[in-house]
């Protein structure tokens, strides 16, 4: 029985390494493609843009957004940010006590991607101070508690749902829905 067992590893002929863990490049390297052939689903050519050189995080920003621009140029990434959009949107309901109140929303997004549901409610009629609702309260429906006469408002944030580290869609609020059990 062999020992032999590596992550990282170069491919018979030498065409393909294969990296297993984590690249780092240390403070001062960098990640250099010699070959000097464009990759052949390559469409556009981004211009030269020289190492940075800055040391203050606002010289930085500064050098990074002057790349995206480039990306942008280059056709690598799209000029105009996706946007979300509510398709449904919940609405007031009248129950009685121990009745059903279901409230639903629907969104999407512009560029196909993920979106994700946050519903909140709130003992005034407004979208901002609400309370998030924890349990149940990430799907597209949320049955809405009914055991108690009054009013209580709803509304949906509906975001990005792909995970990301930052959020790269601005999220959307939905209207609000009273629900009333008397």
């Amino acid at each position: 029985m062999s020992d032999y067992n590596t992550k990282n590893y170069t491919e018979q002929g030498g065409e393909r390494t294969v990296i297993g863990g984590e690249l780092v490049i240390a403070p001062g390297g960098k990640l250099t493609d010699n070959s000097g052939v464009p990759d052949e689903e390559e469409t556009a050519k981004i211009p030269y843009l020289a190492n940075s050189t800055q040391s203050t995080a606002a010289d930085v920003v500064k050098d990074f957004n002057a790349l995206l621009t480039l990306l942008r140029a280059g056709g690598f990434m799209d000029s105009v940010a996706p946007t979300i959009t509510i398709i449904t949107q919940p609405v007031d309901q009248n129950v009685a006590v121990d009745g059903s109140a279901e409230l639903t929303v629907a969104g999407s997004c512009s560029d196909g991607r993920a979106v994700a549901y946050q519903w909140y409610s709130n003992t005034v009629n407004s979208a901002t101070g609400g309370t998030q609702i924890t349990t149940g309260g990430t799907a597209t429906t949320y049955s809405a508690p009914t055991t108690t006469a009054g009013t209580i408002y709803y509304y949906c944030v509906v975001s990005d749902g792909t995970g990301g580290a930052t959020e790269s869609v601005a999220p959307v609020t939905s209207n609000i829905a009273a629900v009333t059990v008397a």
